[in-house]
């Protein structure tokens, strides 16, 4: 009998999670070997559990999940990463796939496209949700993809007024209480205001932004 697909979860959201371990616990091949609330505690159990696979939410509190997913991947890259989201933009499957996530599923997913999913990863291929069009997946799979030369445009008046505050060194708390919104309101506007510029950290954020003259 071959051993069991060893799996951490990790997503903030309480029913997300209990769902997706509902899924996979009734599953004869997989083991649950660990629970992540935010991105810091996905990092230390892909060090402490040595999962197979790391299922990540894209946007967690602490540390978001295209960052922990590059912090893992560069320091281990035996854990096969797959992001999970509500959104199927492409500007998120392509920051998955620079930060080197295995593979992009939708929330929304069924039992049968999730278990195969987690089979085909397994096996060293990777994998993205059917909703994906497949014209996308195929840019990104074969690396035809490319930051946009100017997306100013795309950043709302909050963005920018987040970005700006980013700019001065703020964390998360520290620019909610700033602007009277929480501080996982704020890490949300983070990962999209990444997303939409293609930057991997703050720094690269910043100087991107700079270039751009948004701030």
């Amino acid at each position: 009998m071959s051993a069991k697909i060893r799996v951490v979860l990790a997503d903030d959201h309480l029913l997300v999670m209990e769902g997706f371990r509902d899924l996979l616990s009734k599953a004869p091949n997989i083991e649950i070997v660990g629970e992540a609330a935010d991105g810091e505690q996905a990092v230390f159990l892909s060090i402490n559990r040595k999962p197979d696979i790391l299922l990540m939410d894209i946007n967690m509190p602490v540390l978001d999940g295209i960052n922990a997913t590059e912090r893992i991947t560069k320091s281990n890259k035996a854990i096969k990463i797959v992001m999970l989201s509500m959104h199927h933009e492409e500007r998120y499957i392509i920051m998955a796939d620079q930060a080197g996530a295995a593979g992009y599923l939708l929330k929304n997913i069924d039992k049968e496209e999730l278990l195969h999913a987690i089979e085909m990863i397994q096996a060293g291929n990777k994998y993205y949700s059917k909703a994906i069009p497949e014209e996308l997946v195929q840019r990104v799979l074969t690396k035809k993809y490319q930051v946009e030369g100017n997306q100013k445009a795309d950043l709302t008046s909050r963005e920018i007024e987040i970005l700006k505050e980013i700019a001065k060194g703020l964390t998360n708390k520290e620019i909610g209480d700033k602007l009277f919104i929480s501080d996982r309101t704020v890490n949300a506007h983070r990962t999209n205001i990444m997303a939409k510029l293609q930057a991997k950290n703050a720094v690269e954020l910043v100087v991107k932004a700079m270039e751009m003259k948004i701030i």
